[in-house]
């Protein structure tokens, strides 16, 4: 099954046809039945025309970025549709969500559409077993790299050939953003929110530098001790010999023709900074026993989420400074990067990737949590099933669900606490039925009647 739309404009709308508006709707793919490869894939809406979505044949179509005035895209082709699900219209600051499908529950953000429903942007769209769509504002402009070479890219939806996922606006100014911090052949001070992959980036400017074919050294500033801290860096020569080999080289000199990666670079202390700042200005160091001097000859790279005003100025100005910005400025990466943690997952024979239950309803909620903590949060969601499930948390962890009823929007939110438990416990009924106080019976007569499967 592929996901088609067709298009209809809207009588007497305010659509001037001979302007180009700056910004447009895009809809991306988060799960789509049937068809995991189309997981990040998208299509625009058109201003101002009514679009159907549902299931039929065709060709699906996805953007590829690609140099600026060069962008790779397919468009999209279809045949037939069937199974009308839903009807989007693109307005300027909002788009019109209407449910169509007689047979498959429709949610915006979570709740229940049962008519013509306004939603703004970053809106999540579940058509229930069938997809989870994520409705962003964007660029009219295709993103586009100016410096990083597309090619290095890979195929759609996959790891580029850095190890890096993504095709958002955010991600693609960040890849041209790193490949100007390599040109500059400067130390790389890497800045973002714990969890963002401040590592994975610096690994990336090590395979994208002339140092590329060296070893990738990375060490904690906190391992540093004070007294010490000149030997833990600089080497020094043992003064007793051990294992034949009296020099121990010390952090430079095990990177030297490779990278060094300063972990935690915010949380380095005064004594360490100024002979780290020494090393910067005079592009060598000398061992802490000061017999020998070496160049240093390797790419210097820092990472830390201390926001850089809080960086000695005069250390500050040594490094190139590169941002990695949050999950919340390029939720469009989301899928992709839950569809890539999964797969890892499963190649690794993770026993917790084999039994995630109900995928469609946890992409959905991915989208909607916060993911304050980055991939960190996204892989404890995906493989550790610790997903907030709400006010039906009481302070103390205890899980507080009322018994279901004939009350539809009551039964809404236990829905949620059923689906969040059952992916906690990996389908374990039982332990749903203890954690909630049901009984067997109570919880299978409440999953059959709003069609939740264990499996």
């Amino acid at each position: 099954m592929v996901v088609v739309a067709e298009t209809a404009d809207i009588p007497g709308s305010r659509r001037n046809p001979f302007t180009e508006p700056d910004e447009l709707w895009e809809v991306f793919i988060a799960y789509l039945h049937g068809a995991p490869h189309r997981t990040g894939a998208s299509f625009p809406l058109p201003p101002w025309q009514r679009v159907i979505v549902g299931r039929g044949s065709g060709k699906f179509g996805h953007k590829l970025p690609g140099k600026k005035g060069r962008s790779r895209e397919l468009e999209i082709e279809t045949d037939t549709i069937a199974g009308r699900e839903l009807a989007l219209t693109a307005h300027d600051d909002y788009v019109e969500l209407e449910a169509l499908s007689p047979k498959h529950k429709v949610r915006a953000n979570g709740k229940r559409v049962v008519e013509i429903t306004r939603i703004e942007d970053n809106a999540v769209v579940a058509v229930e077993g069938e997809m989870v769509l994520l409705l962003v504002k964007r660029s009219a402009d295709m993103p586009a790299f100016e410096h990083f070479d597309p090619a290095l890219m890979g195929p759609f939806g996959q790891a580029n050939r850095l190890d890096l996922v993504g095709q958002s606006e955010a991600f693609c100014r960040l890849m041209d953003a790193l490949v100007v911090a390599v040109a500059t052949k400067m130390p790389i001070l890497i800045t973002g929110q714990s969890g963002v992959g401040k590592q994975l980036i610096a690994a990336a400017a090590h395979k994208l530098s002339r140092y590329a074919t060296g070893p990738f050294v990375v060490e904690n500033v906190s391992k540093l001790i004070a007294s010490v801290a000149a030997s833990q860096l600089f080497g020094h020569r043992a003064r007793w010999p051990q294992h034949n080999d009296p020099f121990d080289p010390g952090w430079f000199g095990r990177a030297r023709g490779g990278a060094l990666l300063l972990d935690e670079f915010g949380d380095m202390q005064e004594p360490m900074r100024s002979m780290l700042l020494t090393a910067l200005q005079e592009m060598k160091y000398t061992g802490a026993d000061g017999a020998e001097e070496w160049p240093l000859d390797s790419l210097v790279l820092a990472a830390t989420n201390v926001p850089t005003k809080l960086i000695r100025p005069d250390l500050r100005r040594r490094f190139h400074i590169l941002h990695v910005p949050p999950f919340a400025d390029r939720r469009e990466d989301i899928p992709l990067l839950a569809a890539h943690i999964i797969s890892e997952a499963r190649m690794a024979e993770d026993r917790r990737a084999k039994e995630l239950r109900n995928l469609p309803w946890v992409l959905e909620h991915v989208l909607m949590h916060p993911l304050e903590g980055n991939m960190r949060d996204l892989k404890e969601i995906l493989l550790n099933g610790l997903l907030d499930i709400g006010t039906l948390k009481r302070g103390d962890g205890v899980v507080v669900a009322p018994p279901p009823n004939d009350d539809e929007a009551n039964d809404d939110a236990v829905e949620i606490t059923v689906r969040g438990l059952l992916h906690k416990h990996r389908g374990n009924q039982s332990a749903v039925e203890r954690e909630l106080g049901w009984t067997r019976s109570t919880l299978r007569a409440f999953m059959k009647r709003r069609g939740i499967e264990a499996k």
